[in-house]
């Protein structure tokens, strides 16, 4: 079996068309790989870029790099990382608790980071982007230097992908309650245990609509 996989006429198209993603149907070849970053080619042989392979799941690569000749290293993940954050350098004036990383948004499939004042919740929800896990806390850590990451891998996606749901510390500490502010309003977070990452963070705007509105 070959090291690099090589997917449809029709899942070249998906590619060519901007999707993120390749399901097992169109994978042709399978590469003879564990779950991690593969490169991927056309059923012509033509370099299409680099995925993260997930061999159990129905969503068999995500696109991650279109660029073949680029190496996936430390360097391309905090570069990656570090234009994703800085899509959300607006934040910081309104609030302490906001999301980094938005998965296939930000060309990181499969990862969730959230920011909760000066530690931070990532999410892997991908069996590929599993062995990158280190490579990812340490851009972190550069980029953010936070007190500590939180991976709260508890979703039910990950089953599907033959990860353990769990959560656990991967660098420094993070409290189980962590105040934050949004538009001058304080409330706790809850990483550990809290809905999603500790809270709902898509729902701030909306908070400050609210209030802006409400009496009393």
């Amino acid at each position: 079996m070959p090291a690099h996989a090589t997917v449809s006429a029709k899942g070249a198209r998906r590619w060519a068309h901007g999707h993120p993603w390749i399901y097992r149907s169109d994978v042709s070849a399978r590469p003879d790989a564990v779950a991690g970053i593969v490169p991927v080619r056309d059923p012509r042989g033509k370099p299409l870029g680099w995925a993260l392979w997930s061999p159990r799941s129905e969503i068999s690569l995500r696109l991650l790099e279109r660029n073949p000749d680029l190496i996936i290293d430390d360097g391309w993940w905090r570069d990656r990382l570090a234009t994703a954050m800085a899509r959300r350098d607006v934040l910081r004036d309104r609030a302490t608790a906001y999301r980094l990383v938005h998965g296939e948004g930000d060309g990181l499939p499969s990862l969730v980071c959230d920011r909760y004042d000066r530690w931070l919740v990532v999410q892997v929800m991908s069996a590929g982007l599993e062995p990158s896990c280190a490579a990812i806390v340490r851009a972190l850590q550069m980029l953010v230097n936070p007190d500590g990451i939180l991976a709260r891998n508890d979703v039910s996606l990950r089953e599907k992908e033959g990860l353990p749901r769990t959560v656990e510390l991967l660098a420094g500490e993070v409290p189980r309650e962590i105040e934050v502010e949004e538009y001058g309003i304080r409330y706790l977070a809850a990483p550990w245990d809290g809905q999603k990452t500790g809270a709902f963070l898509d729902q701030r705007e909306n908070r400050a609509r609210i209030g802006a509105l409400a009496r009393g």
